[in-house]
Formats: structure tokens, C-alpha cells, sequence
């Protein structure tokens, strides 16, 4: 037999679970407006950085510029291979080298299609920029490592012929034409100076064998001489001796 359950009660618990539901919508509602909010203020901190960042970039205050992009190196949801770009760009006129290469690579992946050509001629400009740096204090071995990974790095970038790098650069050539263009000037720079750094290394082996052969040459004329020089004092020992004074043989 079922139980009636009295008018009033019924009443009273459809109050209740309105209630709680109104509870429950306020919550979700009061969630939802605190995760658009906190979104809205992750965007505008993300245009500001950027915007401030990219100023600092044209007054040449690479340091500054890099400490406003790395605002937007965590939880950036809306563009976040170009926060690692910008920061790639900063790090790369501090020449440092290593650091440029990690923010390209990362940023590499994440570039939409029409940006991957622009991120990896800068993540070659930064392999030629360390070949350089090496270069310039004498490591040539290094250096022509460092720019073959930069051609290497060209020469698999997809760039095509109608759009330009927007990066600047202390070489004039690297501003200048379409992608297809620079990536071609970039690949023919590279191989000059791969060729280069090669017929240096051929040559300071071929100078280092040469010391080589002079100074095994000199070590065997200091050993005959050293033997003529013993061999003549053992002769003017024997001339020397009781026997050959007197006029005696030695038998």
C-alpha cells in the first residue's frame, strides 16, 4: 500500500530543491564569470606585454623586451607559439644563442602554417649567429658545425614566394624579399662560409703535419749528431789510451 505523503511536505521539499538549484546555478554562474574574467585578464596582460615588449624591441632594450614577453610564457592559451617567438627574437640580439634555439624550437610546432617559414629562418639565424660567435674566437671546427645545422634548418623550411620574415636583423640581407628569397640567400651565405671554414681546417691539418714532419726531421738530425758526437770521443778515446802512446798494438 503506498504512503501518502501530506500536501504541505510535498510543498516544502519542492522549495528546498528549487532552492538548491538556485544555489547551484548562482555557483556555476559565479564559476563562469570568474573563469571569463580571469581569461579577459590573461588577454589584456597578454597584449600589454606584447605590445610593451615589442616597443622595447625597436628602442633596442633587448633585456627589457625579453623580460615582458616571458610575461606571456605561462598559461597562454591564445598565441602561444608567438610568446615563445618574441622571446626567441629577444634572446637571440643578446646573442644568446642557446636560448633563441629552445624558444624557436618550441615555437616551431606550435606556428600556424603561415608563420612555420618565419620561425625557422629565425631558428637558422640563430645557428649562424652561434657559428659566428665561434668563429670570431678561433673555434673553427665548432663553427662549421653550427652553420651546417643552419642550413640544414633552411633547407627544410617550407617558405614560399609571396610572403616577407618580419624579423629584423643586423644583416641587411636578412630584411630584404620574399621568403623564398631570403631562405635561398640564407642557404648560399651558409655554404660560403661552410666552404670556408673548410679550406681552414685543410689547411691547419696540412700546416700541423708539415710542424710535424719539421719536427721529426729535426729530432732525427739532433740524434745523428748526437751519435757523430759520442762515435768521435770513443775514437779520441782509443787515441788517447797507454797502448797508442807507447806505439803497442791492440789485439
Amino acid at each position: 500500500m503506498n504512503r501518502l505523503i501530506p500536501a504541505g511536505a510535498t510543498a516544502t521539499a519542492m522549495a528546498a530543491s528549487a532552492r538548491r538549484g538556485q544555489r547551484l546555478r548562482s555557483i556555476a554562474v559565479g564559476l563562469l564569470v570568474a573563469l571569463l574574467l580571469g581569461l579577459g585578464a590573461k588577454l589584456v596582460v597578454n597584449v600589454v606585454s606584447n605590445a610593451v615588449g615589442r616597443s622595447a624591441l625597436e628602442r633596442s632594450d633587448y633585456a627589457g623586451a625579453q623580460s615582458w614577453f616571458e610575461n606571456n610564457l605561462v598559461l597562454n592559451w591564445f598565441s602561444p607559439w608567438l610568446a615563445h617567438y618574441n622571446d626567441g627574437v629577444a634572446l637571440y640580439y643578446q646573442q644568446n644563442w642557446n636560448g633563441a634555439q629552445a624558444q624557436f624550437e618550441t615555437a616551431l610546432p606550435l606556428a600556424p602554417d603561415a608563420k612555420k617559414c618565419t620561425v625557422a629562418m629565425n631558428l637558422s639565424w640563430t645557428f649562424e649567429g652561434k657559428g659566428d660567435s665561434l668563429s670570431s674566437v678561433g673555434d673553427v671546427k665548432n663553427a662549421a658545425l653550427a652553420w651546417g645545422q643552419a642550413k640544414d634548418v633552411a633547407k627544410r623550411a617550407a617558405c614560399d614566394n609571396g610572403q616577407k620574415n618580419n624579423k629584423k636583423s643586423n644583416s641587411k640581407d636578412r630584411d630584404k624579399g620574399s621568403q623564398s628569397q631570403q631562405k635561398n640567400d640564407t642557404e648560399n651565405r651558409l655554404q660560403s662560409k661552410i666552404n670556408k671554414a673548410g679550406a681552414q681546417q685543410k689547411a691547419e691539418q696540412e700546416n700541423n703535419q708539415a710542424q710535424t714532419t719539421a719536427q721529426k726531421m729535426d729530432q732525427l738530425k739532433k740524434g745523428n749528431q748526437a751519435a757523430q758526437r759520442q762515435e768521435q770521443k770513443n775514437r779520441d778515446d782509443q787515441d788517447s789510451s797507454p797502448a797508442r802512446s807507447k806505439g803497442d798494438q791492440s789485439w
